[in-house]
């Protein structure tokens, strides 16, 4: 009979990295998409890019399926953050998990840093600041 053989520290590390690559993989992804809007025209004011960024997160397959959800809960920084802005109370759970809510909050934050470091080190246009839409006067 075979001994119950359970996965090394090393191998649960392994994949854990592994799950965080493809989870900030998806961040980036979204975030290059927003900026590229902002680029082309498409977004053209920060409310404009605060509803585009809604939607960009709100239409994830991160958000929208359970097992998704919970991947990105574990490899987030930011897992916290719908109880932070008190889009739920941890003491409402009796069943139910709202994994999307919980997701979206904690995505939609992570695609918002990662847009900040972009505006930072990557000459990336800022869609949060109102300076980024103005006209040049002539």
């Amino acid at each position: 009979m075979p001994k119950n053989k359970r996965p090394t520290e090393k191998q649960v590390e392994e994949a854990l990295r592994v799950i965080r690559a493809d989870y900030y993989s998806d961040v980036l992804g979204l975030a290059e998409d927003l900026v590229q809007m902002v680029r082309d025209g498409e977004v053209d004011s920060t409310e404009s890019a605060q509803d585009r960024l809604h939607e960009l997160v709100d239409g994830t397959q991160r958000v929208i399926y359970t097992y998704k959800a919970q991947q990105g809960l574990l490899a987030s920084d930011n897992a916290d953050a719908a109880f932070e802005e008190g889009l739920v109370d941890p003491g409402q759970f009796e069943s139910d998990v709202p994994y999307g809510v919980l997701m979206y909050a904690a995505m939609e934050r992570d695609v918002v840093e990662r847009i900040d470091a972009g505006v930072q080190h990557d000459d990336w246009p800022d869609p949060f600041d109102d300076d980024t839409y103005e006209e040049d006067e002539e």
